[in-house]
């Protein structure tokens, strides 16, 4: 009798001891997919925006991206009711590509906040702002910034080309002016006078909407 219950004692200790290796086994292993075999770190951002708003985004980044050898950015952006998880695969290639990504959740879905009624900016919008200002990220080449988003973030990715198009035309018509501190190159004076964010007049947003 006392044979047998210590048998089936011994017997679930077995299977609990397994169940454990497995959970480790599946957690190192989801870990070494995440990070592209440890060469990719994450790290999760929650970022300022208009009225109090907040975009939560997580930054992936390759261990080939150094202050010494800066690497692009593309900013990512999911469709309607999803949230930058969705993103991940996405993510993750381009950064073992790579490229240093941020992947932002919408307004309204995912950890981002929500925003008062009278307010449509899209949340790729203040991460654009922070990517191109910070001195943080001291490892990306602020000159090739790029943007796409699936779906519903397509159509975010084309306002924001729009509009940082639209604002680098007005800065640099006004450069030509003889007026202008750098002539016909856009300087830092000419951002400020044009808009809020003067470096991301030094580059283009490269824009393809995903579907």
């Amino acid at each position: 009798m006392h044979s047998a219950t210590a048998m089936r004692r011994s017997r679930s200790a077995v299977h609990v001891l397994i169940c454990l290796l497995l959970i480790v086994v599946g957690a190192v292993g989801s870990s070494l997919v995440q990070t592209g075999g440890g060469h990719i770190s994450v790290q999760g951002l929650m970022i300022p925006g208009k009225d109090g708003a907040v975009a939560s985004a997580d930054l992936f980044r390759p261990d080939t991206a150094t202050a010494e050898r800066k690497a692009p950015l593309i900013i990512v952006t999911p469709g309607f009711q999803r949230t930058k998880e969705t993103q991940i695969s996405y993510s993750l290639e381009l950064a073992r590509r790579g490229y240093v990504t941020l992947v932002v959740d919408p307004y309204n879905q995912g950890e981002s906040t929500s925003q008062p009624p009278h307010s449509d900016d899209p949340s790729i919008q203040p991460a654009i702002d922070y990517v191109s200002r910070t001195d943080t990220l001291n490892y990306v080449d602020k000159t090739k910034i790029g943007i796409t988003g699936h779906s519903a973030g397509g159509s975010q990715v084309r306002r924001m080309a729009a509009e940082y198009g639209a604002k680098e035309v007005k800065a640099l018509k006004k450069a030509k002016s003889p007026d202008s501190p750098g002539g016909t190159t856009i300087t830092t004076e000419d951002g400020r006078e044009t808009q809020p964010y003067s470096r991301c007049l030094h580059r283009r947003v490269v824009a393809p909407s995903g579907r």
